[in-house]
C-alpha cells in the first residue's frame, strides 16, 4: 500500500555501529558535548530522510530537518536505552515532520483561498511525476485523519523502514501494541483507499501484503 511514496536509500547502512550509536547516546546523556555533535552528525542523514518522505517541499522539509535536530537533543534525556537511540530519532523526526506537513498544509489552504479564481500555472514536471507525487499526497493526507498513535506507527514501520521491534522502543510500548496499531492503521486505510479513485488500485497492494510488510 505504502509503495506510492518513493523509497529512499538506506542511510542506515553507511551508519557508525550499533555499539558505537549507543555509546555516542549515553554519552551525550551524560552531558558529553562533543559526544552529542558526533551523535547528531551520525543520525542526520536518517533524520532528512525520514522528514523528506512526509515534507515534501525540499525548504520545508530542510526547515524541518533542523526542527527535529533541535527536538532531539531538547528530547534526549528522556531516551530511557541509549541502544534505542536511532530509533528514538527517527520517531522524534517523524512527529516533527508530521506537524510540519500539517501547518505547510493550513498555509497553503489559506494562500488558496485568497488567490481563489486566480490562473494557476501549470506544473513543467512530467505527467507521471506529478501523479506520483499527487498520489502520495493524497496518501498521506488520508493518514492524517487516522488517530496519531496508529498514523505514528504505520509511518514509522513503511515510511521511516523500521521494524516493530524498533518502533516499540522508539515509542515506548510493548511489540504487540506497535503491530495492533499498524493493523488498525492498514484496515482504516483499506476502506479509505477504495472510496478515491487515484488510490483504489492501492487496496490491491493492501491485500498482497501482511502486516509486517511482506507478502501473504
Amino acid at each position: 500500500m505504502l509503495s506510492a511514496f518513493a523509497q529512499a536509500p538506506d542511510t542506515r547502512a553507511s551508519m557508525p555501529p550499533a555499539s558505537a550509536l549507543e555509546r555516542l547516546a549515553a554519552q551525550a546523556c551524560a552531558g558529553d558535548g562533543a559526544a552529542l555533535h558526533a551523535l547528531l552528525e551520525a543520525v542526520g542523514p536518517q533524520i532528512l530522510k525520514v522528514v523528506r518522505r512526509i515534507v515534501p517541499l525540499p525548504a520545508d522539509a530542510e526547515d524541518a530537518a533542523q526542527d527535529a535536530m533541535t527536538a532531539l537533543v531538547r528530547d534526549l534525556p528522556s531516551l530511557r536505552d541509549p541502544g534505542a537511540v536511532l530509533a528514538f530519532a527517527t520517531r522524534v523526526a517523524a512527529r516533527v515532520a508530521w506537524r510540519a506537513r500539517a501547518r505547510t498544509r493550513r498555509e497553503q489552504r489559506g494562500r488558496e483561498q485568497l488567490a481563489r479564481g486566480a490562473t494557476i500555472p501549470s506544473d513543467p514536471s512530467p505527467v507521471a511525476e506529478v501523479a506520483a507525487r499527487e498520489r502520495a499526497e493524497r496518501l498521506l493526507g488520508e493518514l492524517e485523519r487516522l488517530p496519531e498513535p496508529q498514523a505514528e506507527a504505520l509511518v514509522l514501520r513503511y515510511v521511516a523502514g523500521l521494524q516493530p521491534a524498533e518502533i516499540a522502543e522508539a515509542m515506548q510500548v510493548p511489540v504487540n501494541t506497535v503491530r495492533s496499531r499498524v493493523r488498525l492503521a492498514r484496515e482504516a486505510l483499506a476502506r479509505r483507499l477504495v472510496r478515491d479513485p487515484m488510490l483504489a488500485d492501492l487496496h490491491g497492494d493492501e491485500r498482497g501484503t501482511n502486516s509486517e510488510g511482506g507478502v501473504s
